[in-house]
């Protein structure tokens, strides 16, 4: 299961302004996103300077995912528009190597997120691997950086153990770490355990790192957990005390 927090506002989050909750809930269907924004009366009123705004960023993000389009229909793709790119994952391992050679070529922060979406799965590994964890390092785009880090959570193994480890750890990534934090459970490397618990006290990545170290349950992590119910943030408070009760019932 891929984990996704809310970003109750994406103009924020660019910035690296991170509104997030500690619910975990799934991710919107391309429809159903699609009927959030023709619901939104900005996206429908083009004089306005939101929609304006809205309206640029789009033919932008269509005109530099115009090669992109063309390449994956040629290969046999139904492709209509650029969003319908991120339903690649579900078809064929066929899209990879088109993927892949347009992710670090392509500049627009929208259509490279789209990119690392629709990379965001299994079948992708382990190929996506390496340039995913090169686009991480180079995205100064927080959101895109989020993106990034969400295909790598997916496609990640211990072959690139040694790089996540390092760049979860970094501060200088910024928010956009969190996906990386919430899937250091996966990894069988026994340095994971403590980066997790480590990462308690990262204020960018805590959602992130209670996640993983409730899927760890190591009892070391409970003077960490303890100190977290003093929180700030209610949500905060709330799954430390939950990873904590489940740390003294079964913790190792």
């Amino acid at each position: 299961m891929q984990v996704f927090y809310r970003l109750d506002n994406f103009d924020h989050a660019r910035k690296g302004k991170f509104t997030m909750t500690d619910n975990v809930y799934r991710k919107p269907t391309i429809d159903e996103m699609r009927r959030i924004s023709r619901a939104d009366p900005e996206y429908n009123h083009p004089t306005t300077e939101e929609g304006k705004r809205r309206k640029r960023m789009r033919e932008e993000a269509e005109k530099a995912g115009a090669q992109l389009l063309e390449e994956l229909r040629a290969a046999g793709f139904r492709i209509e528009e650029l969003n319908d790119v991120m339903r690649i994952k579900f078809n064929s391992k066929a899209a990879i190597p088109i993927l892949l050679w347009w992710l670090p070529r392509v500049d627009n922060s929208d259509v490279k997120g789209i990119i690392a979406r629709a990379l965001t799965d299994k079948w992708a590994r382990p190929e996506a691997q390496r340039p995913l964890l090169e686009e991480f390092k180079l995205a100064s785009d927080q959101l895109l950086k989020s993106e990034i880090a969400g295909a790598l959570e997916v496609v990640q193994d211990d072959r690139i153990a040694d790089e996540v480890l390092e760049l979860v750890q970094d501060r200088h990534h910024g928010p956009g770490r969190m996906p990386l934090a919430a899937g250091l459970w996966k990894f069988k490397d026994p340095r994971a355990v403590d980066i997790a618990i480590k990462l308690l006290e990262d204020e960018d990545v805590i959602p992130g790192a209670l996640l993983a170290v409730g899927r760890f349950k190591p009892k070391k992590a409970i003077p960490y957990l303890e100190k977290l119910l003093n929180h700030s943030k209610p949500g905060i408070r709330k799954k430390a005390k939950k990873v904590l009760e489940r740390i003294k019932i079964s913790g190792v």
